[in-house]
């Protein structure tokens, strides 16, 4: 996929319940980005794997936000 080679990091928040991940296109989307489940739990994960490593710069309630979302960082 041409986005994947573009962006250094990249996911793709899938809507369908995980349990039907293990169809053929959905597997052909994952062998190409890391994917995650569009739930706050998966939008966390996919925030942290996104900005591992990387700090992250937000100002007034934003910067309070990401801060109480600590857990997104590890």
């Amino acid at each position: 996929m041409e986005l994947a080679r573009h962006f250094e990091r990249s996911v793709w928040l899938n809507p369908e319940p995980i349990q039907t991940w293990r169809g053929n296109t959905i597997a052909a989307v994952r062998n190409v980005v890391d994917m995650f489940p569009l739930t706050l739990d998966g939008l966390g994960e996919a925030l942290g794997h996104l900005t591992k490593g990387k700090m992250v710069r937000a100002a007034g309630s934003e910067a309070a936000a990401l801060t109480s979302m600590s857990w997104a960082f590890d």
